[in-house]
């Protein structure tokens, strides 16, 4: 099984020059024409595979990247996009407001937006979406194997409120 990785990077060194590249974010503008925010690269077991291009609209706080299997997440600015590194197809999913954290897990991977908590399996597929857990940014902090547990900001800034969430399903949990 193939081994991926993948690390931020401002600027491109060698050998990542020479690499198969593809492109994500806003490229409703020629791409020709600017220079990305920023790269990803994928190495694939220790050796250099693709360069994935980020384009942004705006400046975003939040930016991150895991790989699950054969599939890379990017979350930025308002979406998540996701990236099948056997065929290099590319898949957009739009958040609410914006892209905040992302955990992952062996067998999956959250993603938190400003006010929402999205669950995706191994194969990248869409389990559910934990809605209105917050409303200014929502953080995991543990998963015990049935539940995941974290705080959702109801009240910026520092208006955290504890949430307690089952894994299978997506629906809150009260205590």
């Amino acid at each position: 099984m193939k081994q991926y990785t993948v690390s931020c990077n401002d600027i491109l060194e060698s050998p990542w020059r020479n690499i198969k590249n593809i492109s994500v974010g806003d490229i409703s503008q020629s791409v020709e024409e600017r220079c990305p925010n920023m790269y990803y690269t994928i190495s694939c077991d220790g050796r250099p595979y693709l360069v994935i291009n980020v384009y942004y609209e705006y400046n975003t706080t939040f930016k991150d990247a895991e790989v699950l299997g054969k599939y890379v997440f990017i979350g930025f600015c308002d979406s998540v996009f996701i990236v099948n590194l056997d065929n290099n197809n590319v898949r957009k999913i739009m958040l609410r407001y914006y892209f905040g954290h992302m955990n992952k897990y062996e067998n999956f991977i959250l993603i938190g937006s400003a006010c929402d908590l999205l669950l995706f399996d191994k194969s990248a597929e869409l389990k559910w979406v934990a809605e209105d857990v917050g409303i200014d940014g929502v953080i995991v902090h543990d998963f015990d194997g049935k539940y995941i547990y974290g705080n959702g900001e109801y009240d910026p800034p520092g208006g955290w409120i504890k949430f307690k969430i089952c894994y299978k399903t997506g629906k809150r949990v009260n205590d």
